[in-house]
């Protein structure tokens, strides 16, 4: 990245153009928590945008300024030459390198929550079991938690991983959630289908959407230019 000053007072003009492949101008990513943080919110985002038609909500337009503020500030943007145009074209192909990283962490994401959804059965058969056999044993003290996972859907009907967390303080109360767990499991699995079958779903559509992230970037251009004033 440039590290000439100009004088100018216009404002800075960004470049549309996007190099897809490979990308090497500009800073470096910072390997850091809060860029990790920014590129899943950007790829969460342009993911919405998608979903949305084209379109985002205030809320969500007001949380893309300020991942791209935050984008500015760990990348030093303010510090080089704002009104040069090669410089322009670099903030874009920055852009775009942090909205791909983000794609592939939401990806990452959603493939080990359905590895973990598809062990969720034989987690629960295992609790159970272990449940039953602490009924069982005469030297278990109590009271003791026993703690399981399984599919649910919440109060707007959306499927979520529910914790499950029981205090038993004798034989009859363990064994009671050995039962419980047992009564339930062709439930839980059913919902566990639907769930992993979302997941896959999901998994697809980041791919459609990763393979669209440069026209999300040109649809930043106007808000790219309000940032960099706010940076310098």
């Amino acid at each position: 990245m440039s590290t000439h000053h100009s004088h100018s007072t216009k404002e800075p003009a960004i470049s549309t153009e996007i190099v897809e492949s490979p990308i090497r101008a500009g800073t470096e990513i910072p390997d850091s928590q809060e860029m990790g943080q920014v590129a899943r919110d950007l790829a969460t985002l342009a993911f919405a945008r998608m979903q949305q038609d084209g379109e985002l909500l205030v809320r969500q337009h007001e949380q893309l300024r300020r991942a791209l503020a935050a984008s500015g500030r760990s990348l030093g943007w303010a510090g080089t030459a704002a009104h040069d145009a090669d410089w322009a074209t670099d903030i874009n192909k920055d852009v775009l390198r942090i909205v791909r990283n983000g794609a592939r962490s939401l990806m990452r994401e959603l493939a080990t929550k359905q590895t973990t959804k598809e062990k969720e059965m034989l987690r629960l058969e295992e609790v159970a079991a272990a449940a039953e056999k602490m009924a069982e044993d005469p030297d278990t003290v109590y009271p003791t938690e026993i703690a399981y996972l399984h599919t649910a859907r919440d109060s707007v009907r959306d499927l979520v991983t529910k914790t499950e967390k029981r205090i038993v303080n004798d034989a009859d109360e363990a064994m009671g959630v050995a039962r419980t767990i047992e009564k339930n499991m062709a439930r839980w699995e059913g919902l566990r289908d639907e769930m992993i079958i979302e997941l896959v779903e999901r998994q697809e559509e980041v791919t459609t959407m990763k393979k669209d992230l440069s026209n999300f970037v040109q649809t930043l251009q106007e808000l790219l230019q309000e940032v960099l004033v706010t940076l310098h």
